[in-house]
Order: C-alpha cells, then sequence, then structure tokens
C-alpha cells in the first residue's frame, strides 16, 4: 500500500542504495490506482519499459534489475521532510519535473511561481507562433 493521497508525487531517498531497483510495474500500479501524481527516487527502479508504458511520470537516479526485499521493520518513514542534494522536500511542495529534470518549490512560494510560469508559457507560445512565421529571432527579441 503507498501512502500518497491522489495527485500527490512520492519523493523517496534511498540513501547510498544503488544497487537495487526499489521500483518497478507492480509498485507504479499500485501507485495509478491510488493516484499518485509521479515518482521522484534517489535509487534505481526496473521495468522501465512497463513504467514508460504505465505513464506514470517517474524520476529515479538509475535502473537496476536487481529487486529488493520487503522490511516492513525496515529503515525508513512516510511524511517526514527529507533532503536530496541540497534541497529539503517537506510533504506539501511543489513537486514538478520534465525531460529537463526535476525541482521542488515550499508550498508557500509555489503559487506565485506557478502563475510565474504560465505567463511565460504563453509568452513562448507568441513567440514560438512569430517564429514559425517567419520572423527572424533578432527582430523578435529586439536585438
Amino acid at each position: 500500500m503507498i501512502e500518497a493521497r491522489p495527485g500527490e508525487v512520492l519523493v523517496v531517498d534511498c540513501g547510498g542504495g544503488g544497487e537495487f531497483g526499489y521500483w518497478g510495474e507492480i509498485m507504479a500500479t499500485s501507485g495509478i490506482t491510488v493516484g499518485l501524481g509521479g515518482l521522484v527516487i534517489t535509487g534505481g527502479v526496473r521495468d522501465s519499459l512497463a513504467l514508460i508504458e504505465l505513464g506514470l511520470p517517474t524520476f529515479c537516479g538509475r535502473v537496476c534489475i536487481q529487486g529488493t526485499g520487503k522490511d516492513p521493520n525496515g529503515d525508513g518513514a512516510v511524511g517526514e521532510p527529507i533532503r536530496i542534494g541540497n534541497v529539503t522536500v517537506r510533504r506539501g511542495d511543489l513537486v514538478v519535473g520534465d525531460a529537463d529534470g526535476v525541482m521542488s518549490l515550499c508550498a508557500d512560494v509555489a503559487d506565485g511561481f506557478v502563475a510565474a510560469a504560465r505567463a511565460r508559457e504563453r509568452k513562448e507560445a507568441e513567440i514560438l507562433q512569430r517564429v514559425r512565421a517567419g520572423e527572424p529571432t533578432l527582430d523578435v527579441y529586439n536585438l
């Protein structure tokens, strides 16, 4: 059972365990069933083609075929802040990712950043429309 609410992104720090595929098709299917918004995991995943086909946004440190054991008494906590690199992620933070990477925004500033990102997307769509119409980028950017 995945302890996440619909739409939440599960952010997992596997510590130094890079030699395992912690997440695969079964966990992804479970995540989709509960409405998981995505997965960010510092460790490996397996069943990578199935993960792509399932369509659950998955960002991982590596792909690794070796699975893991299931230990209900093992280390770990759910809903606690974690640190990945120099970023601390807390439950409720906005976590977004695309083919270029993943970022996290503190919940108290996320709305302002989302509004600014939407405005930038609108502006870039207008620029692309002008460039597709043949306008040189030197003119578009007033250079």
